[in-house]
């Protein structure tokens, strides 16, 4: 299929070094209001007048924000002045929300799925990865998580359904259902999916906290915990179900539990 171009021949395809640029620049969401789900947008020209993709005429908008650009209710002279202080930038985070409903959330890491699971994971007692269940009838389920890189930095976190890239990142990339969050350029260290209105997908984690190390790679996850010098206990985990459970995997320096009700 044929590219879309505009008068002047620029296709739309954007070069990745380019768009890395623009998310890094603009803090991996929408200027206007810090919205993690985004598009790129050339501003200075518009696309229909535009060369070249010049990283500094561009900018991230978010799907409501770019709609009113389109519609021509957000004029050139505020996503200008948008893009020199962008939201993220200012709060120090992008976010969004997920969109979940009033039936259990199932949890998939790899070929593990924890259905209708209080904590999907604890580590040395703390949760890091749970599920709200609906305080009223037709109520949303709610999920919560801290995500670390392997140094032990957070690098993502959700709180009852909204979620929170940190700037610091190295990268945040949003594409379809997923976001990538990458320490550096050729180290993927989380990518989650999402899968309305009922699933949550980890499809790939390098993660270390607590002495733990929690590594999902080409399906198979890998737990370790160590003292800091040796591996204490480790576990690796294929085509696990866990259904109905307190805690799905709990972590300690010196064991892995698993089913644990």
């Amino acid at each position: 299929m044929a590219q879309k171009m505009n008068k002047y021949g620029l296709k739309r395809n954007i070069p990745t070094h380019i768009k890395r640029e623009i998310r890094k620049r603009c803090g991996f969401g929408c200027v206007r209001c810090g919205f993690g789900w985004y598009d790129y947008e050339h501003f200075d020209p518009d696309y229909c007048d535009a060369t070249e993709h010049n990283p500094n005429k561009m900018t991230l908008l978010c799907m409501s924000c770019n709609q009113k650009r389109n519609r021509g209710i957000l004029s050139r002279e505020s996503v200008i002045e948008a893009n020199k202080n962008p939201k993220c930038l200012e709060e120090g985070f992008a976010n969004e929300q997920f969109d979940y409903g009033s039936s259990p959330i199932e949890v998939i890491i790899g070929e593990c799925r924890f259905i209708n699971c209080q904590h999907i994971l604890c580590i040395n007692n703390e949760p890091i990865l749970t599920i709200k269940n609906p305080e009223e009838e037709n109520d949303t389920f709610l999920l919560s998580g801290k995500f670390f890189n392997s140094e032990g930095i957070k690098i993502f976190e959700i709180k009852n359904n909204q979620w929170f890239g940190d700037i610091n990142n190295w990268d945040i990339e949003c594409v379809g259902k997923k976001i990538k969050i990458k320490e550096n350029e050729s180290t993927n260290t989380l990518t989650i999916r999402q899968e309305p209105p009922h699933s949550f997908i980890i499809e790939k984690i390098d993660m270390f906290y607590k002495n733990a190390r929690i590594v999902l790679d080409r399906n198979i996850l890998k737990i370790m915990t160590s003292d800091g010098q040796k591996i204490k206990t480790e576990a690796t985990l294929l085509s696990t179900g866990i259904v109905g459970a307190n805690i799905g995997i709990d972590i300690k320096d010196d064991s892995i539990g698993l089913f644990i009700v």
